[in-house]
């Protein structure tokens, strides 16, 4: 058959519109997939394999693959945080992450590249190492940040990419930068949400450790209060029966916050009450015994300040060993508060230290009060603490409350001290008080 000059150039015309239809409708259809997902709840994977899938199947290449990318790393740096890709090939994988996004970074434009001797020929050994002919690389860039980039390695039948390439990634990227971070940010969403659970979980965890009430004592009365500043707290406080009419009564505060802070909580409690019910009777060695083994059991920034007391509600004495911790306080009628120290180190600093004791008498009326640092180190809108001398004034106006109502009214002038000013420590108060 033979075509006139005119025929032939409408066949040619017809062609040209039939490719340029094709296209379109190559568009339409990645446009339409991209905007059903939109508007539904795909995981971030799947919205990466969709796109992946849809540029290879389209535009015929070996191989697209989505950099996504983090600005959390040091100096700021551009640092590719997921790599998915979709590959032709069954043992293909380039890897050109840090390389292309610093491109990106600097340049803020598409790459085009085939020929490896081109303006990029810093990528010319790592190309010619995977056998890379050309490739095709788009930026995602949302509210004028590049959160990533979409890039596309040798296209099929050895031809090369082209303008009509170009143009239809730069419309996939497009559409798809604001989806990829939607479905990103619903992702770190939920495993928020997943972590929020399971710091509840952890927090009920740590509170059925915690004794369940206080132990009643004949002529004593006792109370303690405790609250976190996290969801998890580091502060810790037990009763232990050690004998007839003697009790371990011991408040700690563990290094650190947060869920390492209530492991580390969860394995001094295990330990002092080893050492409290089977360990030797001397309180000095048996506190040396609990530094060993909380030395042994952690790493060497980990240490925990505990005020450890014995109570003999016979004798009405109280041997103790404070280990770092604040200083207890001792309340006995017609005295000047005394304050209980022993000047030795927080347990976890030496494998080998070495303790001291006293003894205090338990008068009648006597009140005794172990706290944590959250008490008196509390911060007020000025930045003052609520210091010793305000907890003394407290307990001294209140000292014939019950032992209930004196921990009650310290936190209650706590926080009310320190107003609107957020706190960042845990707070504990142990209160015993020997009845009249």
């Amino acid at each position: 058959m033979v075509f006139n000059r005119d025929t032939k150039r409408e066949l040619l015309t017809l062609r040209s519109q039939v490719a340029m239809l094709r296209k379109s409708l190559d568009e339409l259809s990645i446009l339409n997939d991209i905007a059903t997902a939109i508007s539904s709840t795909l995981s971030l994977d799947d919205v990466l394999d969709l796109i992946t899938r849809k540029c290879v199947q389209h535009i015929g290449v070996e191989q697209a693959a989505v950099f996504l990318v983090d600005r959390t790393g040091e100096n700021d740096a551009l640092k590719t945080r997921v790599r998915h890709s979709r590959t032709t090939q069954k043992f293909v994988r380039f890897r050109l992450d840090d390389q292309l996004t610093g491109w990106m970074l600097t340049h803020r434009k598409p790459m085009l590249l085939n020929n490896i001797s081109d303006e990029t020929a810093f990528l010319s050994s790592t190309l010619q190492k995977h056998n890379i002919s050309n490739l095709l690389a788009i930026p995602l860039i949302v509210r004028g940040e590049i959160t990533g980039l979409i890039a596309l390695f040798n296209k099929k039948n050895a031809r090369k990419f082209n303008e009509n390439d170009q143009s239809l990634l730069s419309v996939i990227a497009s559409e798809s930068a604001q989806l990829i971070e939607s479905s990103r940010l619903r992702e770190e969403e939920l495993k928020l949400i997943h972590l929020q659970e399971e710091l509840k979980t952890s927090e009920r965890i740590q509170r059925s450790l915690l004794p369940a009430s206080v132990p009643e004592i004949h002529r004593y009365d006792i109370s303690v209060n405790i609250a976190s500043a996290k969801e998890i707290g580091g502060d810790y406080y037990d009763f232990i029966q050690t004998g007839e009419k003697t009790w371990v009564l011991c408040v700690g505060d563990i290094s650190g916050k947060g869920l390492p802070a209530a492991l580390l909580m969860a394995n001094l409690q295990a330990t002092v009450r080893g050492e409290s019910l089977y360990g030797h009777p001397d309180i000095r060695t048996r506190i040396a015994d609990i530094n060993r083994r909380f030395f042994n059991n952690t790493t060497p920034e980990k240490y925990a300040t505990l005020f450890y007391g014995m109570l003999d509600a016979e004798n009405h004495t109280f041997e103790f060993v404070n280990a770092g911790h604040n200083k207890g306080l001792l309340l006995a009628p017609g005295q000047a508060p005394a304050l209980l120290s022993t000047g030795n180190l927080a347990v976890g600093f030496f494998e080998d230290a070495e303790y001291t004791k006293k003894t205090v008498p338990m008068a009648p009326g006597s009140i005794l009060a172990i706290y944590s640092d959250g008490i008196t180190e509390a911060l007020n809108e000025q930045g003052e603490e609520f210091g010793m001398n305000r907890l003394i004034q407290q307990l001294n106006s209140h000292c014939s409350a019950s032992a209930e109502n004196l921990t009650d009214s310290v936190f209650s002038a706590v926080r009310s001290f320190a107003g609107t000013a957020p706190q960042y420590d845990d707070m504990t108060i142990m209160i015993v008080r020997r009845r009249a």
